[in-house]
């Protein structure tokens, strides 16, 4: 079982990963990993039609985005994911976010290092930057 200093630990990477897959922010760094694997499946399977046949497990789904672009590119994709608040967030941005940049989460809040100033600290960002339902 974990203890309360466990999971207050485990919300700044959940409040950075939602920077990182569900921001208009983070499209540049997201891209650096996600395009290599989604270009390699489109040019596996280059008929759409034969790519809903097929069902692609992607471990360690995070906040689901990854699995969510394989899915928009016509296969069946099933994300699979240890962590309860990786689980219980992608669950929120994928079966209950119904328009883009609809929500707002400070990221940076929980770091003291690297910021200029204060500003830096408690700068807002919107996500997703995509409706995903």
């Amino acid at each position: 079982m974990l203890d309360t200093v466990d999971y207050v630990d485990r919300l700044p990477t959940v409040l950075r990963l939602c920077l990182r897959d569900w921001s208009a922010e983070g499209k540049e760094e997201r891209n650096a990993s996600y395009f290599h694997i989604l270009n390699a499946l489109s040019r596996w399977k280059e008929d759409v039609a034969e790519r809903a046949k097929l069902t692609v497990l992607c471990p360690g789904a995070g906040l689901g985005r990854l699995p969510y672009e394989i899915s928009k590119l016509g296969f069946h994709c099933e994300g699979n994911e240890f962590s309860y608040f990786m689980l219980l967030t992608s669950n929120y941005i994928l079966n209950e976010i119904t328009c883009a940049d609809s929500e707002k989460i400070y990221p940076f809040v929980h770091q003291s290092v690297n910021h200029l100033s204060f500003q830096d600290r408690t700068r807002s960002i919107t996500f997703p930057d995509v409706a995903p339902c």
